[in-house]
């Protein structure tokens, strides 16, 4: 099955959006990212794995594709590292979110399951507002800077377990708003 999550990197000053694509099927256990990723991304399999495990799931043994478009895009950094998690998982129906696309994920995982906080999460949720998200999953140590933004909904995460409960309806996360936004 294939599950499409969104992310996105910095471009310039701006953020961009990349759509993260994840197929997840039988066969022989492998795990390949595509998509113009720089050495960070590629490295990005183990500690999503890792990550994974340590996040009380069963990283799945199957054959794992995962695409990063645009491809013309050199995507560079670690902050597609949660999207990429959320769509493996909902590809391999460990995440039983309906409506995954809806959402905006940013985050640096970190082997523990931790999530750490990301350079620039501004522009990359702006860019998430601009382009309709409703939400957006980023790192706890960023909701200050992007709970700045009136018209899409974030949603600070500490873990990817956290991340995990919130998607399956375990855990109630309230969208949270700058003090200056009230």
């Amino acid at each position: 099955m294939i599950t499409k999550t969104f992310g996105g990197i910095i471009d310039g000053i701006d953020g961009s959006i990349i759509t993260i694509e994840a197929d997840v099927s039988k066969g022989m256990p492998y795990f390949n990212i595509i998509g113009l990723a720089d050495i960070s991304v590629k490295e990005s399999k183990d500690r999503i794995k890792t990550a994974i495990t340590n996040s009380q799931m069963e990283f799945p043994e199957a054959r794992i594709t995962v695409n990063l478009a645009p491809a013309s895009l050199k995507k560079e950094g670690a902050a597609l590292d949660l999207g990429t998690a959320a769509a493996i998982l909902n590809s391999a129906e460990l995440i039983q979110f309906q409506n995954i696309e809806k959402i905006f994920f940013i985050g640096e995982l970190l082997l523990s399951g931790e999530i750490k906080f990301v350079p620039g999460a501004l522009p990359l949720v702006l860019s998430a507002e601009k382009n309709g998200f409703e939400y957006a999953v980023i790192p706890d140590d960023n909701k200050f800077e992007a709970g700045v933004l009136k018209n899409i909904k974030i949603i600070p995460v500490k873990s990817l377990y956290q991340m995990i409960q919130y998607l399956n309806g375990n855990l109630e996360i309230l969208p949270f708003k700058s003090p200056d936004n009230y």
